[in-house]
């Protein structure tokens, strides 16, 4: 069924036999009452039905893991067959029947149309920064500006992802066309992201008429999601959003030291928005809390808050891992962020994709006890303090024998 799209008359068959085997009480005669049609068995069990698959639609989905391997692993043999016999000039996705195909590639075919109307192509950034200048000389004032606040991926590479919206198949004239058929062609968790992002594309119209601040495609996709998660993490009964927070050592209301041979990172970040520009930054200190290493970046784009404290924490673990130190605490005073890397959700998007790279980095560190922590602003002024002062676009680093006095004076007040 993966390989082979099955004749309409042959799913139709085995969903007969599935039918009456469910059925059959009577084995001798064979006869039986069928109280339910295989329509409704077919549904959901949240919808009222058995959940059993529908053959064909089932084959289809096989189908379209086929397209999908052809289109994500284009140097694997099969797919250079294919490509070198069916689409020579182009993909996968832009590929037709041809003449004379093999029943291999017009099953193949069958699943192409929805695998194509669910992808979208997350673009690489090579050198990972605008060519800014390029991009001013190609466009106006207004275009360059939306192009470069547009966030670049650290792939060296394009590749693809499953779109976070549904696929919606029918024919619609009006929104309220396009919402009926959401909620009835897709299960509740599509659902709910459709009806997330509506809310935030009103929201975003009204900013626009009283405010004239608008956000782009990206942004509202992003602020949608992520405040989906948040109102998630509240309803979660389970989750303690108390004075405790999550750990009894954490919402520390000052800075402590770390114990004997340990470091501590403190990580945060801040928009420039009147500059278009964000900023991360990074504070390392050994037992006796002197300075090992602070870093600042500051990049051109603009992203959501918590995109941004992503990435600080990511490069807070990828410090980490570069000079292989063992026995780190790394701490961030946005609570949402450590909740979101310590749970299971997942998001198909920019955000999304930090959180799982901020995962992973503390999986690969497993072996070396690091660990991250969630304290209130006052515990982390040192990093809130160099975040803010590199508004400029350039990456910095300091050691303790070339720190500015200011600097110096905020590290020594956390040690009284």
């Amino acid at each position: 069924m993966s390989v082979f799209l099955l004749p309409m008359d042959t799913c139709k068959e085995l969903e007969r036999s599935m039918c009456k085997f469910w059925w059959n009480t009577d084995a001798a005669t064979g006869k039986s009452i069928h109280w339910m049609s295989w329509e409704r068995m077919s549904n959901r069990k949240s919808e009222g039905g058995m959940g059993f698959r529908s053959v064909h639609e089932f084959n289809v989905a096989l189908l379209g893991k086929q397209v999908w391997r052809l289109l994500v692993h284009p140097d694997k043999l099969v797919s250079r067959i294919f490509k070198a016999r069916y689409y020579p000039t182009g993909s996968i996705l832009s590929a037709n029947l041809g003449s004379n195909p093999s029943y291999i590639w017009r099953s193949v075919l069958a699943a192409h149309h929805l695998v194509k109307q669910g992808v979208s192509c997350r673009v690489g950034s090579g050198t990972k920064q605008w060519d800014v200048d390029l991009v001013r000389d190609i466009f106006d004032d207004r275009d360059s500006n939306l192009i470069l606040s547009i966030p670049l991926w650290d792939d060296n590479e394009d590749n693809w992802i499953a779109a976070a919206l549904p696929v919606i198949t029918g024919e619609y004239q009006s929104f309220g066309d396009w919402l009926q058929l959401v909620f009835e062609q897709c299960d509740n968790s599509s659902v709910i992201v459709s009806v997330m992002l509506c809310w935030m594309l009103w929201k975003n119209r009204n900013d626009l008429v009283w405010t004239q601040k608008c956000l782009t495609a990206m942004e509202v996709m992003q602020s949608a999601l992520s405040v989906l998660n948040q109102w998630q993490f509240v309803q979660d009964k389970s989750f303690d959003n108390s004075l405790d927070f999550i750990l009894p050592e954490e919402g520390q209301a000052t800075w402590q030291a770390p114990s004997c041979n340990k470091i501590k990172i403190n990580t945060d970040a801040v928009l420039f928005s009147n500059l278009n520009r964000y900023s991360h930054a990074q504070v390392v200190r050994d037992h006796n809390g002197e300075l090992v290493e602070a870093m600042s970046k500051c990049s051109r784009g603009l992203v959501n808050p918590e995109a941004v404290e992503a990435m600080g924490i990511r490069e807070a673990l990828s410090w980490v891992k570069q000079k292989q130190q063992h026995d780190v605490i790394v701490e961030t005073d946005c609570l949402v962020m450590v909740q979101w890397i310590r749970s299971s959700y997942a998001a198909l998007s920019y955000l999304g994709r930090l959180i799982d790279e901020c995962r992973q980095l503390l999986v690969d560190l497993q072996d070396k006890n690091v660990m991250l922590r969630f304290v209130k602003r006052f515990a982390n002024n040192v990093a809130h303090y160099l975040v803010c002062y590199n508004s400029s676009l350039a990456d910095r680093r300091w050691e303790k024998e070339n720190v500015h006095s200011e600097f110096l004076s905020i590290l020594c007040n956390d040690l009284k």
